[in-house]
């Protein structure tokens, strides 16, 4: 049987499709990408018929070629009328039958490659060789049934196999005619050509130890060169070569720096991957992208026969910290983990990444479906899912960033409590332990009365709600985690100073019916002024002086905070900051000052809201009971909840936080009201 083709050919007649490869393998002969795109025309074919006569050629091509056509749903037979070397040989194993005319060769050898660089590119190329010969051995051995020990010698030696031998290795299943065929390849780059094809072909020979000489076989009849075809005319069915090749080094040159860009982020943590996605002419961007995900979502499996009981992380846990560390790097809210496999991902691709992890495909999926499929639990509704839980573990920390930020000052003299629950709690008062009584000798002890007076406390809620849109996840808006959670942070520390400060200006009634500033406490200045060292050491006297409830002790409190109103900042820290005495409309005093450092000095502008006259004296709150800030279970921080919502599309926050403030002791607080 005499065949013409001048390089290769896909044709599908009444439902019997052939498939000429005549030609080297790559981008000097058949590319893997055209060839998969003419394909398609056989994809309705009841039967195919692969003829081959190559001598191989680019690996890459070749592995998708083999997968192009062991994806095909129907029966291949492969027939190798000539010659099928090198990765030509792979691509003939992609049948379910293969034969080979009485006349042929069936060529194997290693991988073919090379590198420019350092030594680490040398080392790279050398173990990606090492991967393909691997590949290759896989084919080889499912075929033949041998070890792959035996087949990988095979390949160092260059082995060349008659039609006869190859049936004996199991490399093919039956042996045909003798075919002539016309080539379109030159065979000057292949090695140990057998004796047989040297003198059709016009190469030099190369000695084989299974070369035969033309006596001991049947010479084969190969015509090298091609038809010659009129200059104006093309065969139908072949395109211009030149034009192929320059489009095809385009095409691969945006593929491969397309596919390099995805992985750029994770600097070399996934270059086996890489190379996986760069060597298969298949994969694009998108697909490289989609293995990426895959392969990130993938968890830690622990070490089969690790001794003990060990804790090893959930991987759903895992995955949450990544993203939350990835998108607060993003946000400014924490250090970039250059090791973080998710750094650099926007949002949307997160959540897109979530799906893929629990095993939702997202292919085709309209991106506000897929944001809002991502927002909602995995399993269970009363669960929340791991995106949902990303976002509001970055804003959770955008808030506490926000709250730990403020300029707050209450801090510095009041007491941080702690409640249990919303139920009204009793604070006793500062005690009736005014001084110890004399025990005579055989005497008894007294028990000293506490309790029987006292503040009560109860904690109250504040809160408020903020939104993260689907829109904003699609347009990777990070401004919802670094302004809006950030500024309900501060908003809840501001919460619980606006309290604080309201019971010094609002002079709350305490617990035996009196406000807190009065004259039956002794700790009201009868007339007003400003700071002055006579008003200051007037301030500390007042509270030295002040008595135990029952008026038998004096408990000798001394002032250790000035609280006042920005407007007396300046004069305040005058007064307790200076050498000499401080008085109203005098500077030039040479009398010493006697309560120079006497206070530390605390203003705050909520004072000024109510007076910029009025100013506070207030006692150590380590020492003495002053003014106490209680929080649910002792947490001082807001508490962020979130959960999905049908009125918007995205995910509702909550802030919240539980407090109380309350005056426990009027002894240890004085104003002066100014004037």
């Amino acid at each position: 049987m005499k065949k013409k083709n001048s390089w290769y050919d896909i044709t599908n007649k009444g439902g019997k499709a052939e498939i000429f490869i005549y030609d080297e393998i790559g981008y000097w002969g058949i590319t893997a990408k055209q060839f998969i795109k003419d394909l398609k025309q056989v994809k309705d074919a009841d039967s195919v018929t692969l003829r081959i006569n190559s001598p191989g050629g680019s690996i890459t091509d070749g592995n998708a070629i083999y997968n192009a056509i062991k994806a095909l749903k129907v029966e291949v037979a492969v027939q190798i009328d000539s010659l099928a070397a090198s990765m030509a040989t792979v691509i003939a194993l992609a049948g379910n039958s293969v034969k080979m005319a009485e006349n042929g060769f069936f060529m194997i050898h290693n991988p073919h490659g090379g590198a420019y660089g350092e030594s680490k590119d040398l080392k790279t190329m050398a173990d990606l060789m090492d991967k393909m010969k691997t590949n290759i051995l896989n084919v080889y051995a499912k075929k033949s049934g041998k070890e792959t020990d035996e087949i990988s010698d095979m390949m160092d030696d260059v082995t060349w196999m008659t039609a006869q031998e190859a049936l004996d290795e199991g490399f093919i299943d039956e042996i045909t005619d003798e075919v002539v065929i016309e080539n379109s390849f030159d065979m000057k780059n292949l090695e140990k050509i057998p004796a047989q094809l040297v003198q059709n072909a016009g190469v030099s020979p190369v000695a084989s130890a299974n070369s035969k000489t033309p006596e001991e076989d049947e010479i084969m009849t190969v015509k090298v060169k091609k038809e010659p075809q009129p200059q104006d005319e093309k065969p139908e069915g072949v395109v211009d070569q030149d034009a192929v090749k320059a489009k095809f080094i385009a095409e691969e040159t945006q593929r491969k720096t397309d596919i390099k860009a995805v992985f750029v982020p994770f600097q070399g943590e996934h270059e086996k991957l890489m190379n996986k996605c760069l060597d298969d002419m298949k994969c694009d961007e998108q697909s490289a992208r989609d293995l990426l995900l895959k392969a990130l979502g993938k968890g830690v499996v622990p070490i089969a026969g690790t001794a003990g009981a060990q804790v090893v992380e959930d991987q759903s846990e895992k995955f949450i910290k990544g993203v939350t560390a990835a998108l607060s790097a993003r946000a400014g809210l924490e250090k970039d983990d250059t090791a973080n496999e998710l750094r650099g991902y926007t949002q949307f691709e997160m959540a897109r990444l979530c799906l893929e992890r629990n095993g939702i495909s997202t292919a085709g999926m309209d991106k506000m479906v897929l944001v809002g499929r991502a927002l909602m639990p995995a399993n269970s509704m009363h669960s929340t899912s791991d995106f949902a839980n990303a976002l509001k573990n970055t804003a959770h920390k955008s808030m506490l960033k926000g709250y730990d930020e403020a300029e707050e000052t209450f801090q510095l003299w009041t007491t941080k409590g702690t409640l249990s629950d919303f139920k009204v709690a009793d604070r006793i008062d500062l005690n009736l332990f005014g001084e110890l009584e004399k025990v005579p000798e055989g005497g008894e002890y007294h028990y000293g009365t506490i309790g029987d007076r006292g503040e009560q406390v109860q904690l109250a809620t504040f809160g408020k709600m903020f939104s993260i849109t689907r829109q904003a996840i699609i347009n990777d808006d990070l401004r919802v985690f670094t302004q809006i959670p950030r500024r309900m942070g501060r908003a809840a520390i501001r919460t619980v100073g606006n309290l604080v400060y309201l019971q010094l200006t609002s002079n709350p009634v305490m617990g035996d019916g009196t406000v807190l500033f009065h004259a039956d406490h002794k700790n009201l200045a009868a007339v007003g002024a400003a700071p002055s060292t006579a008003t200051f050491d007037a301030a500390r006297v007042a509270m030295g002086t002040q008595k135990d409830p029952d008026g038998k002790a004096t408990l000798n409190i001394r002032p250790a905070y000035a609280i006042v109103p920005l407007a007396l900042l300046g004069t305040s820290n005058v007064v307790v900051g200076s050498e000499t005495e401080i008085k109203a409309n005098q500077n030039n005093s040479k009398i010493p000052n006697s309560v120079q450092g006497m206070v530390e000095v605390i203003s705050d502008s909520r004072l000024d809201d109510a007076s910029a006259f009025s100013w506070y004296m207030a006692a150590n709150q380590n020492m003495h009971d002053t003014v106490e800030v209680s929080y649910l279970d002792g947490n001082s921080t807001p508490t962020l909840e979130q959960q999905s919502n049908w009125s918007i599309d995205g995910v509702d926050f909550k802030v919240r936080l539980d407090a109380a403030v309350k005056p426990l002791e009027y002894r240890t607080m004085y104003k002066n009201p100014g004037q």
